[in-house]
C-alpha cells in the first residue's frame, strides 16, 4: 500500500532526524551507501550525528564491537535499518556498546 505508513514516533522528514531518533535508545542501526558501496551494510551504535557526518561504533557479523569508530557523510547514506530482527539478534549477541 502506498505511501507506506509508519509509527507516529518515527519521523522521517530528513536522515538526521532517523539517526537521531534510531539511536536514541541505543539500539543498533544498520545503514547503506549504495552509491559507494551497493552490497554492503554497516551496523552499529549511533555515537555523533555532526552537521554532515555520522560517527558510529560497528559491530562485526561476529557480534564483536571494534574498537575505532567510523564515520560516514551523511549524504551517501541511501538507507537506514533499525529494530529489525537481524539487528535485534546481534545486540542480544554483542552486548551494549561498551563505553569509552
Amino acid at each position: 500500500m502506498w505511501p507506506p505508513t509508519t509509527p507516529d514516533s518515527v519521523r522521517i522528514g530528513s536522515i538526521r532526524e532517523v539517526l537521531q531518533m534510531a539511536g536514541a535508545d541505543s539500539r543498533l542501526v544498520a545503514i547503506s551507501c549504495d552509491f559507494y558501496r551497493p552490497d554492503v551494510s554497516w551496523i552499529g551504535a549511533v555515537e555523533k550525528i555532526g552537521k554532515n557526518t555520522l560517527t558510529m561504533l560497528e559491530v562485526t557479523t561476529n557480534a564483536r564491537w571494534y574498537r575505532e569508530s567510523t564515520r560516514f557523510d551523511l549524504a551517501d547514506i541511501t538507507e537506514i535499518g533499525f529494530g529489525g530482527g537481524y539487528e535485534d539478534a546481534l545486540q542480544a549477541v554483542a552486548g551494549d556498546k561498551p563505553s569509552r
